[in-house]
């Protein structure tokens, strides 16, 4: 009887040992991971970052053009935009200059005071940065907006996204002129607004 006992072990060891020889041998589907996906990527054909930007622009039905500065300068829902990108780099700069302005023969120093205000508060508001500059030779207040972004072929709907940026724009300026208003409209402030000009050209 024990004799017995002995062979059937023996048996099911033989049994399972050649189960596993045989799982062994089977090719191991490779379970899917972050290097993957970035070893897939990196072997697709490089797009250089300047012609897509340009094939994007056109997607969303712009026109580009080249200046004589090589920058790309697209009008996007009637404002002018400068675009600095090149195929060296994933990153491109995006510019909307002079979109406002204050006369300094007109304003006191208190307008510009309160248009600095407003200025920095939209960039606490918006992705987008609100800058400004003083031509000396005009004397006026010029305002400026600028994005730096990475733009590459794998963000999901690259021209949607693209869009959406371009919108932030608009929304940036709404935040610094709803603002400046506001303030230009305190009891205590006795100057009007009248030298601030906004323009779309």
């Amino acid at each position: 009887m024990s004799g017995l006992i002995l062979v059937a072990g023996a048996i099911s060891i033989g049994f399972w040992l050649f189960r596993q020889l045989i799982m062994d041998d089977k090719p191991k589907a490779e379970t899917p991971t972050k290097k993957n996906r970035m070893d897939n990527v990196e072997e697709q054909p490089e797009i250089r970052t300047r012609e897509l930007l340009l094939e994007t622009l056109v997607e969303i039905g712009c026109q580009p053009e080249v200046n004589e500065e090589d920058d790309i300068s697209v009008k996007f829902q009637g404002e002018n935009f400068v675009i600095r990108a090149g195929n060296d780099s994933k990153m491109i700069t995006i510019w909307d200059v002079d979109w406002a302005e204050l006369d300094l023969n007109i304003e006191d120093n208190i307008s510009v005071e309160k248009l600095k205000f407003a200025i920095n508060d939209s960039n606490q508001k918006t992705l987008i940065t609100t800058v400004y500059t003083i031509d000396q030779t005009t004397n006026r207040f010029k305002v400026h907006c600028n994005y730096c972004m990475l733009f590459i072929p794998q963000i999901p709907h690259l021209d949607e996204y693209f869009s959406m940026v371009l919108g932030e724009f608009f929304n940036a300026h709404k935040n610094v002129t709803i603002k400046y208003r506001e303030l230009m409209n305190q009891p205590k402030i006795e100057s009007a607004d009248h030298g601030f000009s906004i323009f779309h050209n």
